[in-house]
């Protein structure tokens, strides 16, 4: 059995459906000839030259009356069509638009979660940094308010080294630690060296940690 082949549809223009939809594919040869007949009626000098140009008229007139029904039933049937045409169009999309707009509101919630969760990292992390910073600016205020004290004993600079020593940091809290470290080093260094020059004072300084 020989299989037979299809011919694919050509993708019709504007103007050629518009032309099908008139039923008139060859129309216009037919309308262009009949127009021309007429054409050497030029005046009426009795009553076959009147009744001549009447028939002409007639003929003209029938072929514009069919032609203006013709493009209202197809414009009517257009606007029909174009009703179908959005009542399907509707009809097809409330099959899938629920189902998406679900789909949108579960990515929605869960990228909310995502920020809000990132965000919540970043206060943390903005809290963390800020409570590091106030440390080592606790750490380098203990010399200056030490020196700023006429004679401090040396029991008031051990309170304080021994303060700074007991600050614990750990690696798993403290990204920086190393500026931590340096800053306790020099802070304890410094503290030690006024040590040796304390006086007679007791008890610890006013810096706490």
């Amino acid at each position: 059995m020989k299989k037979r082949t299809e011919t694919p549809t050509k993708d019709l223009t504007v103007v050629e459906r518009a032309v099908i939809a008139l039923g008139m594919q060859n129309k216009a040869t037919e309308l262009t000839e009949l127009a021309a007949k007429s054409a050497n009626l030029t005046e009426i000098t009795n009553d076959d030259g009147y009744k001549q140009i009447h028939a002409a008229r007639m003929a003209l007139r029938t072929e514009r009356i069919d032609l203006v029904k013709r493009g209202k039933e197809a414009r009517e049937d257009a606007k029909e069509f174009s009703k179908a045409v959005i009542a399907e169009e509707n009809r097809l999309l409330g099959l899938i638009e629920p189902e998406e707009k679900r789909l949108k509101t579960l990515q929605s919630d869960h990228d909310e979660k995502l920020e809000t969760a990132r965000q919540a990292e970043i206060d943390a992390e903005v809290e963390r940094v800020e409570k590091i910073q106030a440390l080592i600016e606790g750490i380098r205020a203990v010399v200056p308010a030490l020196h700023s004290v006429a004679a401090p004993s040396s029991e008031v600079v051990q309170c304080d080294i021994n303060d700074i020593a007991a600050i614990e940091i750990d690696e798993s809290v403290y990204s920086c630690t190393k500026a931590c470290t340096l800053t306790c080093s020099s802070g304890v260094r410094s503290l030690a060296e006024t040590k040796c020059f304390g006086g007679s004072s007791s008890g610890c300084s006013s810096i706490h940690f």
